[in-house]
Parts: structure tokens; C-alpha cells; sequence
């Protein structure tokens, strides 16, 4: 589930459809999404990928609705992307149906199709293009991305002959201080600070290293994500050198430095080789989580679980973003 901008209205079918694929980060295809509304304002949103078959469509039902309930979710808008005219009607139908028996108010179904939106049962208006105004626009930091194996690309690239040889050469090697101190130089939400792709290879390497080790890794997640797990939960010695290395954790309240955090982590990640990038990634995935953007994290968490399905963290995580957890919210 992602958030949308709280200043942010949409007026007509296009725009919800503009609106939801740049908070699923994409330009959607085939899908299902039922967007959170408050009057006008668009809250948060799930997409899912088009269903198939009544056993789909029951699956779907099953998953979204207990979340939106869990989230005291008033009204909904109920759109479909697809790609041959009438294909999403039955899906439309059934969670238009399930949203309604549970107390839910469907205030609007849409459908949009070959850059067109409109509201289905009504032949006589007329379809409104998918796109945002200017002030709508400004919202965004970005547009949506040319499909969704783009986003991977945002945390997989190829990877410097030198970090190979780094991790080789420091496997088994990495202290504490090595960690914090690596960490330190990638944390950090400074405009001029040196970009991660030009840091030492052996920095790159000891902060990859260092997540091997479960409390570093628990340390590193909790001072990233102020609010998700309590330091006093951690080892004090570990704590206070936290506080002695890392920069402050400015990210929290400040919006331009969480977005330059969240960059950098991504960039760490494009550094990582596959045989250690899943401690990297599962992290990541929980940097976005926090940053409120779903559609982020299940990218980077689907990249760790496809390399260690077995990974317990990444599970829980994948646990929390299939039930809709967000931050703050304990697990049941």
C-alpha cells in the first residue's frame, strides 16, 4: 500500500487513473486498484494484477478488504486498467461487491484504457485522458516508470570489479567500527556529500559485510526508520556508538532528506552483488516501507526473496506489506 500527497484532488476519472500510477510508481497494466478516498482527496492505494478466474477474484476480495477494514477505510474508488475493452468488468463487479457488503462506500468505478478513462454504465459521458494537471503534477517528485521490471532497476545494476574484490578480501574481516564508520559515509542526507557510487570500494564493502551480523543489521534498520523498533532494545555499547558514528537522523522530519537517504540506500544496493544483496535489499525494502512507498519496497523485497526465499526477515516483511501493516501498526 503507498500514500498519496494529503493536498492532492482529483476531479474526474483520468486523473484518479493519472493519480494511481504515480503512486504505484509505474505505468499500470492489467491491473485492479482500490484507492482510499476522502471526498476528492485520494488516500492510500492497492494494486494488484488484474484477475482471471472467480478463484482470483475471491483471493483478491479476501486480501484487501480485511486491510482496508483494519484501516478504517470509509470510501473507496474502485479502478481498472486494461488492455481489451470489458476484460475488467467482472473484477470491477466483484470488488465493487465485497467492499459494499462490508460497509465499505464505493464512490467511484472507473476504467481506463489506451490513455482514456471512463466510468463504465455510462456510454453517453465522455472519457477523460489519464493524465494530471500542473498543480496536480507538482505532487510527484516524478512521473511513473515504463513498466514495472524498471523499477528493479532501481536497486540492481552492474557491479564494480572492485567491490568484488573488496568483499573478497574483507570477508570475515569487518569490525564494528568498520561497519559504523562505512555507514556513516552512506547515511547521510547532505546535498554534497560524495555520491555512493564514488566511495572507496572497501567502504562499499564493509557496509555490506557488517549486515551480515543480525544486531548490526537490527541497528542500522532502527536508525533508519526512526519509530520501528525502539533503541533501548538494542545493546547499549552498540547504541552509543550509533550515536558517536551516525549522522543525526534528519530524514524523519525533513521530506528533501529522506528523499536523498532513500536515494542513496537505492545506489548502495546498485553496488551489491547477488551474493550478498539480500541483507541489502530486505533493508531497503524496509526503508521504503516506512517511507510510505509500497509499490518500492515489494520491488526490493521481491529481489531478496527471489535470491534467499529463505530469509527470516524479508518473510516478515513480505508478511507485513501483504496485510497492509504500516508503520506503527503491530502485527496481529
Amino acid at each position: 500500500m503507498n500514500a498519496t500527497p494529503r493536498s492532492l484532488v482529483v476531479r474526474t476519472p483520468g486523473q484518479l487513473a493519472a493519480v494511481a500510477q504515480r503512486m504505484v510508481g509505474y505505468e499500470v497494466t492489467r491491473s485492479l486498484i482500490i484507492m482510499a478516498m476522502e471526498g476528492n482527496r485520494p488516500g492510500m492505494i492497492v494494486r494488484v494484477d488484474l484477475p482471471d478466474t472467480d478463484e482470483d477474484l475471491n483471493a483478491v476480495a479476501a486480501h484487501v478488504v480485511p486491510a482496508l477494514i483494519r484501516h478504517a477505510v470509509a470510501a473507496v474508488a474502485v479502478l481498472a486498467f486494461e488492455d481489451a475493452e470489458g476484460e475488467s468488468i467482472p473484477a470491477l463487479e466483484s470488488m465493487t461487491m465485497a467492499c459494499t457488503g462490508a460497509g465499505i462506500t464505493v464512490e467511484t468505478v472507473a476504467v481506463a484504457r489506451d490513455g482514456m478513462a471512463y466510468t463504465p454504465g455510462h456510454p453517453f459521458t465522455d472519457p477523460s485522458p489519464v493524465a494530471l494537471t500542473p498543480a496536480q503534477s507538482a505532487c510527484f517528485p516524478s512521473g511513473p516508470l515504463a513498466s514495472r521490471d524498471a523499477l528493479s532497476e532501481r536497486f540492481r545494476a552492474a557491479v564494480p570489479h572492485e567491490v568484488y574484490t573488496a568483499l573478497q578480501a574483507r570477508q570475515g574481516h569487518t569490525t564494528r567500527e568498520d561497519a559504523l564508520s562505512a555507514w556513516a559515509q552512506i547515511l547521510t542526507a547532505d546535498g554534497q556529500a560524495t555520491p555512493v557510487t564514488d566511495l572507496p570500494a572497501e567502504v562499499i564493502a564493509h557496509a555490506a559485510l557488517a549486515l551480515a551480523h543480525v544486531t548490526i543489521r537490527d541497528a542500522l534498520m532502527a536508525w533508519l526508520t526512526p519509530g520501528t523498533l525502539p533503541l533501548d532494545l538494542l545493546p547499549t555499547p552498540l547504541v552509543d556508538a550509533l550515536k558517536a558514528t551516525l549522522p543525526a537522523a534528519t530524514w524523519a522530519a525533513d521530506p528533501q532528506d529522506r528523499e536523498r537517504l532513500r536515494e542513496r540506500v537505492r545506489a548502495f544496493c546498485r553496488c551489491i552483488p547477488d551474493a550478498h544483496a539480500v541483507p541489502v535489499l530486505t533493508l531497503t525494502a524496509h526503508l521504503e516501507w516506512w517511507a510510505g512507498d509500497g509499490a518500492l519496497s515489494r520491488t526490493a523485497l521481491d529481489l531478496a526473496r527471489a535470491l534467499d526465499p529463505s530469509y527470516r526477515l524479508a518473510a516478515l516483511l513480505d508478511r507485513m506489506l501483504t496485510e497492509g501493516i504500516r508503520v506503527g501498526e503491530p502485527l496481529r
